[in-house]
């Protein structure tokens, strides 16, 4: 699904996903009505323009997530703005993308989301990690993993599928999902998402 209120997004959106093997697509236009059709298609992914001053992006992802819905969300943005990031990660998106990514970009960010990965627009990490560095004292928590934990959190930080983190630490895909699962027990985070939020926070996504 996606939601908008701009029919041309919509439609340029609604074309890249067509052109994607075995997707169908409904948009919900407005913000109104979409937390309605959430529950009545329960959409696998859930596209979320935030520049849509008819949809109030962040507060229909809010509401959609709040109803226990199975779909996970992808915030689309025109603008590389720090704060809306940080609040939609939050708010629990397992995605967050600029409307200037090339088609293949978002088609994969769709592909990956659905297969439970978290995806991030690559440029809008480059400057967010930016902010964070070595040398910065680490929370309790983290300060208490181990050295393959820790290094595990880094290159969840980073941005890495399942594959990279399993090629990186020598280890089976299934292995590397196990560990992350684990390690989101363990740091109390939701989902992968805050576990890249933990390592940007205690300046490990640059190890």
């Amino acid at each position: 699904m996606v939601v908008g209120d701009n029919l041309g997004v919509l439609g340029e959106i609604r074309w890249m996903v067509d052109q994607m093997p075995g997707i169908s697509v409904v948009c919900a236009i407005g913000g109104r009505g979409a937390v309605t059709m959430v529950e009545r298609w329960r959409p696998d992914v859930v596209l979320v323009d935030l520049c849509a001053p008819l949809v109030h992006g962040l507060a229909v992802i809010q509401e959609i997530l709040n109803k226990k819905s199975a779909s996970r969300i992808i915030a689309l943005t025109a603008f590389e703005d720090d704060q809306s990031f940080h609040e939609v990660l939050r708010a629990g998106a397992a995605g967050f993308i600029l409307k200037a990514s090339a088609r293949g970009e978002v088609m994969h960010a769709i592909q990956q989301v659905y297969l439970g990965e978290s995806v991030v627009s690559p440029r809008l990490m480059t400057r967010v990690f930016s902010c964070y560095g070595p040398g910065l004292p680490m929370s309790e928590p983290v300060s208490r993993l181990s050295e393959p934990e820790v290094r595990l959190l880094s290159l969840v930080g980073q941005g890495l599928s399942n594959h990279q983190i399993a090629a990186e630490m020598n280890l089976s895909a299934g292995t590397v999902k196990t560990y992350i699962s684990r390690l989101v027990l363990k740091l109390r985070a939701r989902d992968r998402v805050q576990l890249a939020l933990i390592a940007l926070r205690n300046g490990l996504a640059s190890l």
